[in-house]
């Protein structure tokens, strides 16, 4: 028992007191290095930014080299008309050959309905909807072209009886009439005037109504992916490569196929010749702006004024030639007959007469020969016009899309 307690009392002596325990202090914590900075990653490749896409027409419009055109009918007439004329006016200096001219002009005529047929199928095709295959067109041209020279010698026998009767009837008036003279003379050339007018319209509308007929007969108005092939299957490409002469032959060709309809004022001596330049000069800036847009595909905004000024110049310089023609015809006439009718009153002998009549009506050729030199301007025009509005210009004209480039891959 004595030992019970014993242990007791020493084990109490060896526990101290509980408000003077220390506690245990904490075990030191782990210390942990920060991670060195991770290294900057390299920057990915910056991919290449895609390529615009090509400037499309509006939804629902075609594109400009495809826009249907209301006047197709006048404008295919003019488009082989000038077709032809482009081949007429490349041959002129050979035509000027003696014993060669009018061969050469009669085959080069013959020779440009291919190109001109060519031109006439790709504006049906791209600018009227139709189904044409080029044989069509050459068909059609051919036909009209047979027309239009069977017609020319009758017309130009109605043109000799027209000159005959505007001299002749004057003549006659001055024996049997001397005093109405100048009313018989005015009568006489404004019915000559008169009577070549519309046997020259009628000439030229036949021969266009056999070629519009024709070729509207063999072509029909096709849609969706009919004239899809039929528009890639022309082959006339405007601008694109392989085509080199098809962009001088088009400007060239409007030139030349641009003419003004006939209006009654083109029948007034020397006024006509004014109010025809003007109106065959707003035409021709007209189309020659609608070829380069609907056909070449020229940049919007280009600066035509070099071309505007061109075509008033050649215009109002075949009208001051022709007006002139015509003033010095009638002034020829004028004397002509004043040396018909002056022996007859007396006023004179009749050698001093005859003397003032035919120079008169030597004059009066000479008229009619300046007048007829001023075709020579069409000619000009042919290359001026598509010179002025850039013939060999650098625009790419009718290309196709480029493909969008593909963005670059990114490295690894």
């Amino acid at each position: 028992m004595s030992a019970i307690l014993l242990i007791l009392v020493v084990t109490a002596a060896d526990v101290p007191p509980a408000g003077d325990v220390e506690p245990a202090p904490p075990p030191p914590a782990e210390v942990v290095e920060p991670a060195p900075p991770a290294a900057p990653a390299a920057p990915a490749e910056a991919a290449a930014p895609p390529a615009p896409p090509p400037p499309a027409a509006a939804v629902g419009e075609p594109a400009p080299h495809e826009r249907l055109w209301d006047d197709l009918e006048h404008e295919l007439e003019m488009t082989a008309e000038g077709g032809i004329d482009v081949c007429e006016a490349l041959s002129l200096p050979l035509s000027l050959v003696p014993g060669v001219g009018s061969a050469v002009g009669t085959v080069s005529e013959w020779l440009c309905l291919v190109p001109a047929a060519l031109a006439v199928d790709y504006v049906a095709v791209h600018h009227g909807g139709r189904d044409a295959f080029l044989w069509q067109a050459a068909a059609s041209m051919l036909l009209g072209k047979l027309a239009g020279d069977a017609l020319s010698t009758p017309f130009y026998v109605v043109v000799g009886a027209a000159i005959l009767l505007g001299i002749g009837v004057p003549i006659a008036a001055a024996f049997i009439a001397p005093e109405l003279v100048l009313l018989t003379a005015v009568a006489g050339v404004g019915g000559a005037a008169l009577l070549i007018a519309p046997v020259a319209l009628l000439k030229d509308k036949i021969g266009e109504w056999i070629f519009s007929g024709t070729f509207y007969f063999l072509t029909n108005q096709v849609h969706g992916e009919e004239l899809k092939k039929a528009r890639e299957g022309t082959w006339l490409r405007p601008g694109l490569g392989g085509s080199w002469w098809a962009r001088p032959f088009v400007l060239m060709g409007t030139a030349a196929g641009t003419r003004a309809e006939r209006d009654l004022e083109d029948l007034v001596p020397i006024w006509g010749r004014w109010t025809k330049a003007r109106r065959q000069g707003d035409l021709l800036k007209e189309r020659m702006r609608r070829i380069g847009s609907d056909v070449l595909l020229d940049p919007p905004g280009r600066d035509l004024a070099a071309m505007d000024g061109t075509i008033d110049v050649l215009s109002y310089s075949k009208a001051a030639v022709g007006s002139v023609g015509q003033a010095t015809a009638i002034a020829g006439l004028g004397v002509g007959l004043t040396g018909v009718v002056l022996p007859l009153t007396g006023a004179t002998d009749q050698q001093t007469g005859d003397i003032i009549g035919f120079t008169g009506f030597g004059i009066a050729l000479a008229g009619l020969g300046i007048y007829a030199l001023g075709s020579t301007f069409d000619t000009v025009r042919t290359f001026a016009v598509p010179c002025a509005y850039g013939c060999f210009a650098p625009e790419p004209g009718i290309v196709e899309a480029p493909a969008p480039k593909k963005p670059a891959a990114k490295k690894p």
